[in-house]
């Protein structure tokens, strides 16, 4: 079954990440809410499809070069 609309939890399953990384994007503009009572939810296709800009994480050590 693929519902058109998916929970903040089911977004964050889909995607990988945790659900207050989902409820950054939302307060961030990046993925839209559908108010519904007292809550929301998202749209299945715009979470499955959004790509991201950057790939993200912490970035690597810079190795020390000896002199």
């Amino acid at each position: 079954m693929n519902l058109k609309y998916v929970t903040p939890a089911e977004a964050a399953r889909i995607r990988h990440v945790s659900r207050p990384r989902i409820t950054a994007m939302v307060n961030a503009g990046i993925l839209k809410r559908v108010p519904i009572q007292g809550g929301y939810l998202l749209l299945r296709s715009e979470v499955e499809n959004y790509q991201p800009t950057n790939k993200g994480g912490r970035p690597s050590k810079k190795k020390k070069v000896k002199a």
